[in-house]
């Protein structure tokens, strides 16, 4: 500290004027000083050193403060003409969305279908009965309705929450899911161009909904089979898997479907929901994202943003398996997760969720895409190692609701 005061105080001094600047630092530096263990000039230790310093002082040439100046300059030009740019997200505009209006009244048809829960099954061991005698495939009555080339909503009206309203609910249901995947599509298009698997997106999409506890879904030549049970907010998760086609699913598929279908979805079930019944104040997640500003109702989709965000603290700061599966269990106890775990997989589903969006924020939506679709290395895609990537994102949630 005291050399760089030094330089400031003499680069404008002649010889003579500097040699007086030596002779007071002298001066100082044998004086007694008036409290014990004090350095002897200015909190310098080696005040004859300093000295030296400053009488061999010599200004530095012309032409190296110009062979600096210029490389500066050549530096500045070339950060400017190629600046580090991120690949900021934008929404899609309405041109790129054409939306449907889905009227079902009168339309909807029902058919008997196989209940999927009961599949017929095989005697384990020869000589034990065959269990088909125990457990009967059974049939139930479903609704339908095939909307254009699009999709086909096929539904146990028992699943739903409200038995009085079943048509209007099948009808709400329906335009959410294809409007969803409308949105989807075109934000994949938008922003991750290249990760968007148009093969895939171009493909007829048949939703069966059961009332029962089964989520999966199938690729096949011809469509894409999403099957889901009571929880059937997870529809656009599933449909997100299905365009990922992934042959494990980790953290960073479970957290990118979410994102995409869940939060980024203006048509999500779930936010459809909240906006409706308000969240429930009794979370512990509730104070620390009601403290930050978002809504009791009607919330938007920034609000359930930080609903997300919210319960990814929670577990940060409470530790896990205090809500539902999705809010804090690890993925890697879920019945649908059957990979061999690895990093990331001690997250919950809302906990991954929060981390990709910190990531589309931080690196780009193309840069996540690219990791979580096109199965790139996470370093290669961040320039960033996953550990110091996650130690960042656990410290920005910090700094947000503490």
């Amino acid at each position: 500290m005291e050399a760089s005061c030094d330089e400031r105080a003499i680069r404008s001094m002649n010889r003579e004027q500097i040699a007086a600047y030596g002779e007071t630092l002298l001066r100082f530096g044998t004086r007694r000083v008036s409290f014990a263990g004090g350095p002897p000039a200015f909190g310098e230790h080696c005040t004859k050193r300093r000295i030296m310093n400053v009488l061999n002082y010599k200004k530095p040439a012309f032409w190296v403060i110009l062979v600096a100046l210029l490389a500066a300059l050549a530096t500045t030009a070339v950060l400017l003409a190629n600046p580090v740019s991120l690949n900021t997200a934008e929404e899609p505009t309405d041109d790129e969305l054409e939306y449907v209006a889905v009227r079902v009244s009168g339309d909807i048809k029902t058919e008997n279908i196989a209940n999927p829960h009961y599949v017929p099954q095989k005697a384990v061991k020869e000589g034990l009965p065959d269990l088909n005698e125990f457990e009967p495939q059974t049939s139930a009555t479903f609704l339908r309705f095939d909307l254009n080339d699009t999709l086909s909503l096929r539904l146990d009206p028992t699943a739903l929450r409200d038995q009085d309203t079943v048509e209007k609910q099948f009808s709400n249901l329906l335009e959410r899911l294809a409007n969803g995947q409308i949105y989807i599509q075109a934000y994949m298009k938008k922003n991750a161009n290249g990760y968007d698997n148009a093969e895939n997106t171009e493909k007829f999409t048949n939703y069966l909904i059961i009332n029962e506890e089964l989520y999966q879904y199938d690729v096949n030549c011809d469509a894409i089979d999403v099957q889901t049970g009571k929880d059937y907010s997870r529809c656009a998760q599933q449909y997100v898997f299905a365009l990922m086609n992934a042959k494990e699913l980790h953290w960073q598929q479970f957290g990118y479907a979410q994102y995409l279908g869940g939060v980024l979805n203006p048509f999500d079930i779930t936010q459809a929901q909240l906006a409706e019944e308000g969240i429930d104040k009794s979370k512990p997640y509730a104070q620390a994202y009601l403290e930050q500003g978002g809504s009791e109702k009607d919330l938007t989709k920034q609000d359930y943003r930080l609903l997300v965000d919210a319960m990814a603290y929670t577990c940060i700061t409470n530790g896990m398996d205090w809500g539902t599966p999705y809010e804090s269990a690890p993925i890697r106890s879920l019945e649908e997760f059957s990979a061999k775990a690895q990093d990331g997989d001690d997250m919950s589903v809302m906990m991954a969720s929060s981390f990709c969006a910190y990531l589309a924020d931080k690196y780009g939506f193309d840069k996540l895409t690219g990791f979580c679709c096109g199965n790139e290395d996470f370093k290669k895609s961040f320039g960033t190692s996953f550990s110091r990537a996650f130690e960042r994102w656990q410290e920005a949630m910090g700094k947000q609701f503490s």
